[in-house]
């Protein structure tokens, strides 16, 4: 896609053609009334655009763990159970390959349509003041898709966050991200067999990781992102050079 949204009436037919095109379905594009129609409509074909980017993109199995680039995720949320309706507050990513740390970080809150509860800004700090201003997660989804632009995806428990991102994307354009993951968990029972890592916290623990900002998307990402680095020297010295190498191991446990 070119970027731009069709401004003139007479673009109307070329742009829902280029919907139809891009996999939105004709049940699927909204009745037209008003002028934000077309908006809503480009919105959910870039993000539909983007998905299939992802999803052509797959990592081969003999990929070197070393050189593989990688986005470590972590979401707050407002509850356990997004098929019950509860939502994201607060984003955060990071790329990393070849076990450095690096600048490039996405963070944002998210406005959400419920209250937070108490019992989460107790544990993450976030108020809803704080994200009273922000984004909703309709407009961070399409920057977030472009930062991820089909690298592995990595973190702690990552399936609760994928898990809200699906179901925001299923709910809102009937797709989702279905490619290859890396639970951080099961790939530290697996190098250390014997060891329970029930939480991030007892990774950082048996890493002796200075605890920052912990509950927070941000600071979780920076301190996970220090993990999958100590995994990468685990996995050198145990011979697990590869992608299959690693899935292997995980297999075997």
């Amino acid at each position: 896609m070119n970027g731009r949204r069709p401004e003139q009436p007479g673009n109307w037919k070329m742009f829902i053609s280029r919907m139809l095109s891009l996999g939105l379905s004709r049940e699927h594009l909204p009745i037209v009334r008003g002028a934000n129609a077309s908006s809503d409509l480009y919105h959910a074909a870039l993000i539909r655009d983007l998905i299939k980017s992802i999803e052509r993109n797959p990592f081969g199995l003999d990929i070197s763990l070393a050189d593989m680039e990688v986005v470590i995720l972590d979401t707050e949320t407002t509850g356990f159970r997004p098929e019950h309706g509860d939502e994201i507050i607060s984003i955060a990513a990071a790329k990393t390959a070849c076990r450095k740390v690096t600048a490039d970080v996405f963070s944002t809150y998210v406005k959400p349509s419920i209250q937070i509860p108490e019992s989460i800004t107790a544990l993450t700090g976030i108020t809803q003041q704080e994200v009273a201003l922000a984004p909703t997660l309709h407009e961070v989804m399409p920057d977030l898709l472009k930062f991820i632009n089909g690298r592995m995806i990595a973190g702690y428990h990552i399936a609760h966050d994928l898990a809200f991102l699906n179901t925001f994307l299923w709910k809102h354009h009937r797709t989702g991200m279905s490619h290859r993951l890396i639970e951080l968990r099961k790939v530290m029972e697996a190098l250390w067999p014997g060891h329970l890592f029930r939480s991030l916290d007892d990774v950082l623990s048996f890493f002796s990781i200075e605890i920052k900002n912990r509950h927070t998307a941000l600071g979780d990402v920076k301190m996970t992102e220090l993990v999958w680095h100590c995994i990468l020297e685990e996995c050198e010295r145990q011979r697990i050079y590869t992608l299959e190498d690693l899935y292997v191991r995980m297999s075997n446990r």
